[in-house]
């Protein structure tokens, strides 16, 4: 398996992001509530794995992959900590 960091700096994984976040209108896809209004963040976005690689998500998958913003990135990250 590659390095982490080789994987982020290939043409692949920069192919794949530039799709997730094209396919998300360059704009944070995290809803505040349900059915409500999504976060218009459109700087410091992040291309999210849904299934971490660790445990088995596709990678390159664009099906395995969302937009979001720093603020809600964290908060994703922090809500995975707690489940464990």
């Amino acid at each position: 398996m590659e390095p982490r960091e080789d994987i982020y700096r290939s043409l692949a994984w920069r192919a794949v992001r530039q799709a997730a976040l094209a396919r998300d209108d360059y704009r944070c896809t995290v809803h505040e509530y349900e059915d409500g209004p999504r976060c218009w963040e459109t700087e410091k976005l992040i291309v999210h794995h849904l299934k971490p690689v660790n445990d088995g998500g596709d990678r390159f998958g664009i099906d395995n992959l969302v937009t979001v913003c720093r603020k809600h990135h964290a908060a994703w990250h922090k809500l995975l900590r707690a489940d464990v």
